[in-house]
C-alpha cells in the first residue's frame, strides 16, 4: 500500500510541475523573445509612416544616435532623420518606399537584431518615372522593451529613370 501511495504522490507532483512549467512558458525576459516578429512589425510600421507621410513619427522607431547610410550621404541622429525624410517627402510627394525584410538574426545577450532584405522606392522626377531597387542591412537595438533602428545601410542595385540615374554617375 505504501508503494502505491508513493507512486500516486510522484505522479501528482510531476503533474503539478508540468502544469506550472506549461503555465509559465509564455513568460520570458524581453530580450529572450524572438525579435523577428517585433522587428518585422517595426519595419511594417516604418513603411506605413512613410506611406502616410508622417516623417516625424519615424523618430519613435529609432535610437537617439541612429545612422542611415546611403550612397548620397549619411544621416546621423533622430532629429536629422525626421528632417531628412520630411525634405525627401516634400521634394517627392509621390514617393513610394518599401523595405521588405528577408532575414532577421539576433544576439540575445547583446540585445541586438540584424535585418537584411530588399527595398524599392519610386517617384516622378521631372515628369519621368524613377525607380531605385536594392539591398539593405539594418541593425536593431532592444531599448526600453522595444526594438529600435540603430543603423541602416542602403545599397542601390538598379536605377530606372534616365535623368535621375544619370545625375548619380
Amino acid at each position: 500500500m505504501r508503494l502505491q501511495t508513493r507512486a500516486v504522490v510522484h505522479i501528482l507532483l510531476a503533474s503539478i510541475v508540468a502544469i506550472l512549467v506549461a503555465g509559465c512558458a509564455h513568460i520570458a525576459a524581453p530580450w529572450a523573445k524572438r525579435p523577428e516578429g517585433d522587428v518585422e512589425r517595426q519595419r511594417q510600421q516604418w513603411n506605413q509612416l512613410v506611406a502616410y507621410r508622417k516623417p516625424a513619427d519615424l523618430a519613435a522607431l529609432v535610437t537617439d544616435d541612429v545612422q542611415l547610410i546611403t550612397p548620397s550621404g549619411v544621416v546621423s541622429g533622430k532629429k536629422n532623420l525626421a528632417r531628412s525624410y520630411a525634405g525627401v517627402l516634400q521634394k517627392r510627394p509621390d514617393l513610394v518606399q518599401i523595405f521588405t525584410p528577408e532575414r532577421v538574426e539576433r544576439n540575445p545577450k547583446w540585445k541586438f537584431a540584424a535585418e537584411r532584405g530588399h527595398w524599392s522606392e519610386s517617384w516622378q522626377e521631372q515628369g519621368e518615372d524613377t525607380e531605385l531597387r536594392g539591398s539593405y542591412y539594418a541593425l536593431w537595438k532592444l531599448k526600453d522593451g522595444q526594438w529600435r533602428l540603430y543603423s541602416q545601410t542602403v545599397m542601390p542595385l538598379s536605377c530606372t529613370g534616365a535623368r535621375y540615374c544619370k545625375s548619380l554617375e
